[in-house]
């Protein structure tokens, strides 16, 4: 086995790529070993020695099979997947450089683990195979044990150490995000369906706690009292603004959904029901002449975040059957349908071949 040692991010995503093309090609076992002084959130013996490559199939927070056939979509898969690094549990780790943020390089996380978990759950109820569910089980207890989920009295919820940049506005650091803790909750449901262990549930329903909380108490969460509850991707106490990010309410709702379903713990249902009213309410704020905004700041969705819009206005529609889901997927759907022939017919013109 041959033993590669990275000391900084820009030579993490040199080296990784061509890892893959050596596994691809020879069948040759590589580890890599990671380690940069200048990104504190990660230490060699959090990720437990050297970090293996494991040839896994990663779910980008949308199931390959029920996806659409839009561009946009499978690029995004793709630079996500080719973004992950996994230690030798097969936990991923996410290199923030894919995504144009190399001050912050590799990092733990929540949204990460949680979409390779459910990949790795599916794969084990499918097919009975006991590999992928030690693997998912691994993930399941990184979600419970990484340091960056913090207690907090009745609640627990990630938090990020890093800041982040939003458009034009900056999150500084530390900020919680309602979207992994939704995540999570699907996770840490489903991990104590396949193994009846309380820690799971016990932690998920900590975690589902902080949609109780408001944002400036340290939770997720902006309530109103006749309109809903709006959880927040991006939560900080250190700022006037509430980005109140489409797509990040959506998964929030979904994975306390899904928790409900496994749990049939009514206080999920209160939120999921809040968590819909407030969409319904909110929703038609978020056109932008045909197409969708990002948040509520004014940033409009490019074209990834348009089409997982629509996607996940369908996956609302079926689960609530309220109109105004079926309103705004097919109007936000339509715009895509012609924001992609335009493209195609664009490209047609200048390669006629």
């Amino acid at each position: 086995m041959r033993l590669l040692h990275v000391t900084d991010s820009a030579q993490l995503v040199i080296v990784s790529n061509i890892v893959k093309l050596i596994i691809l090609n020879t069948g040759e076992k590589i580890r890599v070993s990671f380690t940069n002084p200048n990104v504190k959130q990660i230490r060699p013996s959090s990720l437990m020695g050297y970090l293996l490559l494991v040839p896994l199939l990663v779910l980008f927070a949308i199931n390959p099979s029920q996806a659409t056939d839009d561009t946009a979509l499978k690029n995004e898969k793709t630079r996500f997947q080719d973004s992950l690094v996994f230690n030798d549990k097969g936990v991923p780790y996410y290199n923030y450089s894919y995504s144009g943020h190399d001050e912050i390089g590799l990092q733990g996380s929540p949204h990460a683990v949680a979409s390779n978990a459910i990949t790795l759950y599916k794969q084990y109820m499918r097919d009975a195979n006991e590999t992928a569910k030690t693997y998912f089980i691994n993930n399941a207890d990184w979600l419970v044990n990484t340091d960056m989920l913090k207690n907090n009295g009745s609640f627990s919820t990630y938090e990020f150490s890093f800041s982040w940049k939003n458009g034009n506005h900056t999150i500084e650091a530390p900020w919680r995000n309602g979207m992994v803790n939704g995540e999570a909750l699907n996770v840490l449901a489903k991990a104590y369906q396949v193994t009846g262990n309380m820690t799971y549930l016990d932690t998920a329903k900590r975690i589902l706690n902080s949609f109780y909380i408001g944002v400036k108490d340290g939770g997720v969460t902006y309530k109103t009292p006749t309109s809903g509850w709006w959880y927040e991707e991006y939560a900080t106490r250190n700022s006037t603004e509430e980005p109140r990010v489409l797509n990040g309410m959506i998964h929030s709702i979904i994975g306390i959904n899904e928790y409900y379903r496994m749990s049939n713990d009514t206080s999920a249902k209160f939120l999921f029901d809040q968590g819909i009213l407030a969409l319904k309410y909110d929703l038609p704020k978020y056109d932008f002449n045909g197409t969708s905004y990002y948040d509520r700041l004014g940033l409009p969705a490019n074209s990834f975040y348009r089409s997982l819009h629509v996607y996940q206005l369908k996956q609302l529609f079926d689960l609530t059957h309220e109109p105004i889901f079926k309103i705004f997927h097919e109007r936000w759907n339509m715009y895509n349908d012609l924001e992609n022939n335009n493209q195609k017919n664009q490209s047609a013109l200048l390669d006629p071949n």
